[in-house]
């Protein structure tokens, strides 16, 4: 069981961000959430590619929370790239997206999406549900 452990968020719209920020200040969640504005900026973190070549600034995720449509690369292309590469396959990986189109939601499940989430409306719903995904991960046994 690990408490404090690293999120790759990958959003692309600067508000979610912050609230996906503010949910985790807000619950008194302290884990590091590294940020990716799409599956490139991705794919770059995770195969430390500049800038994010420093190791003691840019930690190896233990989590990644990706939304589907994003610029570049989106959600669905992110996690067909995560299942091509078994080094990082075995990160858990959830959608986090406003959509709920079916068909990405049985897509990303068939591209080994541990979870496809709904973003909630209101902020009190999503503080909750932020606060639920970190509780059930820190029961969780994730690789290193």
């Amino acid at each position: 069981m690990k408490q404090n452990f690293t999120t790759l968020l990958v959003e692309d719209d600067e508000d979610d961000v912050m609230l996906f920020k503010r949910a985790m200040t807000m619950n008194g969640l302290k884990n590091p959430v590294q940020v990716a504005k799409d599956g490139v900026e991705a794919i770059d973190y995770l195969q430390r590619k500049k800038p994010y070549d420093e190791i003691a600034e840019y930690i190896y995720p233990e989590v990644i929370i990706t939304d589907i449509n994003m610029p570049r690369k989106n959600g669905l292309e992110l996690l067909q790239w995560l299942k091509d590469n078994p080094v990082y396959r075995v990160i858990p990986t959830m959608v986090l997206s406003s959509t709920n189109n079916k068909q990405e939601v049985k897509q990303a499940c068939f591209l080994g999406a541990a979870a496809f989430i709904q973003k909630p409306k209101r902020f009190e719903d999503f503080q909750t549900l932020l606060n639920r995904l970190y509780q059930f991960w820190c029961t969780c046994e994730i690789p290193e």
